[in-house]
């Protein structure tokens, strides 16, 4: 369960999060503490919270805006309710583009932060102060839920807050793993998660963004294995093409595939195809990068073989925008119906 993964990541990101307090009883005194923050050795995560430069460079980015929420936590009256791009990680949703300095919290009749009083973070690879970012609810949600001790919206609202405050593309990815993840872990199926997704919507009152986020969710698709293959299918969605996902077929020898997608009524399969599938060796199953690409290429060849349809492979350079997918299919001969992608202003 990917609550349980990030669960299980909680108490250590906790264990690198030092108070003031904390530093001042192992011995260092308040100019010394000046001193190892001003010259990067130990970083302010907040006031009154502090964390090794040692320990922050070793952290995934995802688990950086953790400690940055666990702090936020540590440093509130009252155990506060995290939402939006923050909730997501804590669900274990893909997220693309978000600045992860911003930690979401939601509350009632509080003033939401205004842009124009957010603090300017810089590089957020460098440093490790954080910025809250408040939403004011007029009433809170009827239900929450708490990972690793942090409580934090369900999975539907949270989908939709990321389909509202994030665009298009980076909205679709997290509904799409959402979406699956109703259907897989609750027993829904597409048709039920993505109405249960789109009613929960209404019963928000209306604001910026929802119209986004209903064509979001109505794109979202339970499909979709990575945030890759959503982004290409979004892509190619722009170009214009007639889409079938997760395609069943035979090989030249009888053996069972799936294709990622075909486009209808133009012979050729367009496969999302990451780095991550050669260079990580936790989806090699314990195979080489070398004896996977030798796989592959078999595959490949047997598909051919038995359908007479081309393959192309999507990178994730060609799914950021729909004139380098444009691109990459011309090269095998396929013009799309509407190569810059303007036509589909729903998909934006």
């Amino acid at each position: 369960m990917p609550l349980d993964r990030v669960a299980a990541r909680v108490p250590r990101l906790r264990a690198h999060l030092r108070s003031r307090r904390r530093l001042m009883a192992d011995g260092l005194s308040e100019a010394g503490l000046r001193t190892a923050v001003n010259h990067g050795q130990i970083l302010r995560i907040l006031p009154g919270r502090y964390v090794s430069a040692d320990d922050w460079r070793e952290l995934e980015r995802e688990d950086r805006h953790l400690l940055r929420a666990i702090a936020v936590e540590q440093g509130a009256r009252k155990a506060p309710l995290f939402s939006h791009f923050t909730s997501a990680i804590l669900h274990d949703l893909p997220l693309l583009h978000f600045a992860h300095a911003h930690v979401h919290v939601s509350a009632i009749n509080l003033p939401s932060t205004p842009p124009h009083r957010r603090r300017a973070l810089g590089d957020p690879d460098q440093i490790a102060e954080t910025a809250v970012i408040r939403h004011n609810l007029s009433t809170l949600p009827d239900a929450d839920v708490t990972t690793g001790g942090i409580r934090h919206t369900l999975l539907p609202q949270t989908v939709i807050d990321v389909a509202r405050a994030a665009p298009f593309a980076a909205g679709v990815v997290c509904a799409d793993a959402g979406l699956r993840r109703l259907v897989r872990e609750h027993g829904m199926t597409v048709e039920e998660a993505r109405s249960a997704l789109l009613g929960r919507l209404e019963e928000v009152p209306r604001a910026r963004w929802s119209d986004r986020a209903q064509r979001v969710l109505r794109f979202a698709s339970a499909l979709a294995e990575s945030p890759l293959e959503s982004l290409t299918r979004l892509q190619l969605a722009r170009l214009g093409f007639d889409l079938r996902e997760q395609v069943p077929v035979r090989g030249s020898g009888g053996a069972a595939y799936r294709m990622d997608f075909e486009l209808t009524g133009r012979k050729i399969f367009v496969e999302a195809d990451g780095r991550s599938k050669y260079s990580d060796a936790r989806m090699r199953g314990g195979l080489s990068a070398e004896e996977v690409v030798f796989r592959e290429k078999r595959r490949e060849d047997s598909i051919r073989n038995a359908t007479q349809l081309a393959i192309v492979r999507s990178l994730w350079a060609d799914a950021q925008h729909p004139r380098a997918m444009t691109s990459l299919l011309r090269g095998c001969g396929v013009e799309p119906p509407n190569p810059e992608g303007l036509a589909r202003a729903d998909l934006y």
